[in-house]
């Protein structure tokens, strides 16, 4: 929904940069009664990269990092990811804490990555009467890891390494609706 962001923060120089993506969509399947069976998937369109400075978020698109116009991986424009499961540390009131495990994969290469979530499994009405969930999210990737390294010789001392994921996400809860009896 317009209520979710996917957002980061990663080292420059002796401070933080922050940044976000307004393009990206996804499923969520939840069943309060088995978290294990969760499931989700992402996509985020790189090309919606924001950090607040258009000049830094060309070069990000550009061949130093996420490379989104080479032709030859057309792959580089997405970030997905991909999970299977929850493992649940702490549940009170309907709120779940524990972690979700699972794969991202970034500029064509694929990784497992465990996120730190709370989930709101109970589902809260709207003022227009959609259920609505929430999950928060945390976790952190080695941007390296996925070849997003940038061959100026002082890069590696400009850019960290360790980028900090975090997710607000709220999703309407999809109901399903009982078969209508056939009309005679």
């Amino acid at each position: 929904t317009d209520h979710s962001i996917v957002s980061f923060k990663i080292g420059h120089l002796i401070g933080k940069v922050r940044g976000s993506f307004s393009g990206f969509s996804g499923e969520i399947k939840l069943d309060e009664n088995n978290l294990k069976k969760f499931q989700a998937t992402g996509n985020i369109d790189v090309d919606s990269i924001s950090t607040n400075n258009e000049k830094r978020d060309a070069h990000l698109k550009n061949e130093d990092f996420f490379d989104i116009s080479n032709q030859e991986h057309p792959e580089y424009k997405e970030i997905t990811f991909e999970a299977k499961g929850f493992e649940v540390v702490e549940t009170a009131s309907g709120v779940h804490k524990g972690n979700i495990n699972g794969y991202i994969t970034i500029h064509g290469v694929k990784k497992p990555i465990t996120l730190t979530a709370t989930i709101n499994g109970d589902p809260v009405l709207d003022p227009f009467g959609n259920a609505r969930i929430s999950i928060s999210a945390t976790g952190s990737l080695t941007r390296q890891d996925f070849g997003l390294t940038w061959k100026h010789p002082a890069g590696e001392l400009v850019v960290g390494d360790v980028v900090e994921i975090e997710l607000e996400v709220q999703g309407f809860r999809k109901v399903k609706m009982p078969k209508e009896k056939a009309s005679k």
